[in-house]
């Protein structure tokens, strides 16, 4: 399906991924499936178990699906590839098994010695938030960055991606901190929290 680039045609629409959910989606759920906007659409797989196949976990096969779409989405980025179409669902169901046969595994859940809840939080009202990442492939330190920027009630604003070029891993972090100031900046936006995994980064 064509259309503008963004966070939905990424993970719905575009014609890489639009041929494997039209394969798996029940019939009855194509219509909603398709057609609701981006929060509507992650809320309700996110929720609804039955939307795929009858032998899926669809929760599940659901997330894994969405983080393999973008993960192939910044590697595209990065390295000018992608495979996606070819082997986007043995890699969904391998990665499947893989979390089946550690929830099986009774002894490596009982070493974990402490739990972290890890979560998106909204900031107050009336109060953006800028999430961003930055990573680096080896072996040839091609990096990549992006971000987001959802509003306090977590509606989705902006997001953006960007080849870096070779760097390190800081530095593409903090080149995604820069683009997502400037957007933020573009946009007008007075209030502003800022959200990335580095605490080097900011020191």
């Amino acid at each position: 399906m064509e259309g503008p680039e963004s966070i939905l045609h990424c993970l719905r629409n575009c014609d890489e991924v639009f041929p494997f959910w039209d394969k798996v989606v029940k019939l009855d759920h194509w219509s909603r499936f398709f057609s609701i906007n981006l929060d509507s659409w992650l809320r309700m797989n996110l929720k609804e178990d039955g939307i795929g196949h009858d032998n899926l976990d669809w929760l599940l096969f659901f997330g894994v699906t969405i983080w393999m779409i973008w993960k192939d989405r910044n590697r595209l980025v990065s390295e000018r590839h992608t495979d996606m179409s070819t082997v986007l669902f043995f890699q969904v169901l391998n990665y499947l098994h893989t979390i089946e046969r550690a929830l099986e595994n009774e002894s490596l859940i009982t070493t974990l010695k402490k739990e972290v809840t890890i979560g998106w939080v909204c900031p107050n009202s009336g109060v953006f938030k800028l999430n961003t990442d930055g990573s680096v492939h080896d072996p040839n330190n091609v990096a990549a960055c992006g971000g987001l920027i959802p509003d306090y009630t977590g509606s989705f604003m902006r997001g953006f991606t960007c080849n870096v070029g070779v760097s390190s891993a800081i530095q593409a972090k903090l080149w995604g901190l820069y683009w997502g100031l400037m957007i933020a900046k573009d946009m007008g936006i007075q209030n502003l929290s800022v959200e990335l995994d580095s605490s080097s980064a900011i020191c």
